[in-house]
């Protein structure tokens, strides 16, 4: 007879509870209701996460963090989309560098880049991905520029 393989429906493998499990154990925990321990064994969650979430000190999200938090890419995306629509569409290079330029001025040094101007994996993670079609069909019909 074969398995009846379960998915994980989290979709991380070591994460064997919900939301909801863990919120209702940290509030136990915080009115005094339960200690760590026996919450840890009530919802299924281990200890030490739920200590970490219950001191705050795992406050970040998992994996790594993004660059330019929600609203500077929406303002960013919003823009370029702007420029884009008055037929002046941007190059993957430019728009590097008008993040870049960003980056100096507010005085944000990212390691992550070098000199603070983003490689080209930076648009696998940020909505700029999602727009690119747009900016390249802008480009195609944008009005030409001459060359010097």
């Amino acid at each position: 007879m074969p398995r009846n393989h379960k998915k994980n429906f989290t979709g991380r493998y070591n994460l064997k509870y919900t939301n909801e499990n863990l919120s209702l154990a940290v509030n136990a925990v915080k009115r005094k209701q339960l200690t760590l321990r026996k919450a840890s064994e009530q919802y299924g969650i281990p200890r030490t996460t739920l200590k970490r979430k219950v001191s705050g000190t795992h406050t970040r999200n998992y994996g790594g963090q993004k660059v330019l938090n929600e609203l500077e890419e929406t303002n960013l995306c919003e823009g370029l989309l702007l420029c884009a629509k008055w037929g002046f569409p941007m190059t993957r290079k430019d728009l590097r560098l008008l993040i870049k330029s960003y980056l100096d001025k507010i005085g944000r040094s990212e390691k992550r880049f070098k000199n603070n101007l983003p490689g080209t994996v930076f648009w696998s993670t940020s909505k700029l991905e999602s727009i690119e079609v747009v900016f390249n069909e802008k480009q195609m019909t944008g009005p030409l520029h001459p060359t010097y």
